[in-house]
């Protein structure tokens, strides 16, 4: 841009002329999510959250998410029921509305997706000793995964005589 300044002298007047540079500069954009991890089968949902610029935001990604999320590119949520367990790792872009020379900024996403991890209830060792001639109950709960359990003998394992296990969970004689 030049610029011209001429003063209110009656007889001469005084100009002074200069050029000027004006740099528009992007907006700056933060960007952060919540960082979880999930579980394999598990309803998962993070969203990233963006700061500075003008919104509305697009979103985009690049690399891989676990099959079975997405990346909403209107919101920024990744949401679905991962199917594999693992690490993955993508890169997200964002870009502000501004007109001209919009924001935009590209963040690394990692996330893992963990297999559950099962616990067993009463846990391994001894049970509650048995009586000869009365009736033996006990019942195994699994926590820790996604429901139903389905419960085995494993291969070799042996019943004591007159003693049954069924799928529930029960071991009765």
């Amino acid at each position: 841009i030049t610029l011209t300044a001429t003063d209110s002298t009656q007889i001469v007047p005084a100009t002074v002329s200069a050029d000027f540079v004006v740099d528009i500069a992007p907006p700056e954009l933060r960007v952060s999510s919540n960082g979880l991890d999930g579980l394999l089968n598990a309803h998962f949902s993070d969203r990233i959250v963006v700061e500075g610029g003008i919104a509305p935001y697009r979103f985009s990604l690049s690399g891989a998410l676990p099959p079975g999320l997405q990346l909403d590119p209107d919101t920024g949520v990744i949401d679905g029921i991962p199917t594999q367990v693992g690490e993955f790792n993508a890169s997200i872009t964002v870009v502000d509305s501004t007109t001209g020379i919009p924001g935009t900024f590209t963040s690394p996403y990692r996330l893992t997706i963990n297999g559950p991890t099962l616990q067993m209830t009463p846990a391994a060792g001894g049970l509650p000793v048995g009586t000869g001639g009365v009736g033996y109950r006990q019942t195994f709960v699994a926590s820790g995964g996604i429901g139903p359990y389905r419960y085995t003998i494993e291969q070799g394992s042996v019943l004591p005589p007159q003693f049954q296990f069924d799928a529930s969970g029960l071991l009765i004689g």
